[in-house]
C-alpha cells in the first residue's frame, strides 16, 4: 500500500488534474488539441471536450469554406472562442462582392466592376 500511495505522489500533478474545456466556433468544424482530433463542433458550432490535462495546449480548428486557425490554449481556461476567416483567395470565383443571379434558364454574374451572363 506504501508503495501505491508513493507512485501517485510522484506523478507530476499535471498529468491527474484534468478537466472539461468548451471550444466554440463554426458549425461542423474540425478540433484538434495537441495534434489529436478531439471531435467536431455540433450544429450551434459548441463542442465540449473531457479529460483536458492542465497546462498550456494547441487548438487547431479547420471548417469548410474557412481557413483553418491555429489558438493557444493558455493554462486555467475553460472556454475558448476561436474565430475562423472566410476561405476566399483572388484567383476564387466567388467573392464576397459578388452576387450571382440564377434563373431556370440561365445565370448571371453581377460584378461592380464586370457584368457577365452565361
Amino acid at each position: 500500500m506504501k508503495f501505491l500511495v508513493l507512485v501517485f505522489l510522484l506523478v507530476p500533478p499535471s498529468i491527474h488534474a484534468q478537466a472539461s474545456l468548451t471550444i466554440t466556433s463554426e458549425p461542423n468544424a474540425i478540433v484538434w488539441i495537441d495534434e489529436i482530433r478531439r471531435g467536431t463542433t455540433d450544429a450551434s458550432g459548441k463542442l465540449v471536450v473531457n479529460k483536458v490535462s492542465a497546462g498550456r495546449h494547441s487548438v487547431r480548428v479547420r471548417a469548410n469554406g474557412f481557413k483553418e486557425t491555429v489558438t493557444p490554449l493558455l493554462p486555467g481556461r475553460r472556454t475558448l472562442a476561436v474565430k475562423l476567416t472566410l476561405n476566399f483567395s483572388s484567383g476564387d470565383r466567388t467573392r464576397t462582392d459578388d452576387l450571382w443571379v440564377m434563373s431556370p434558364t440561365s445565370y448571371q454574374l453581377l460584378h461592380p466592376a464586370l457584368y457577365f451572363k452565361h
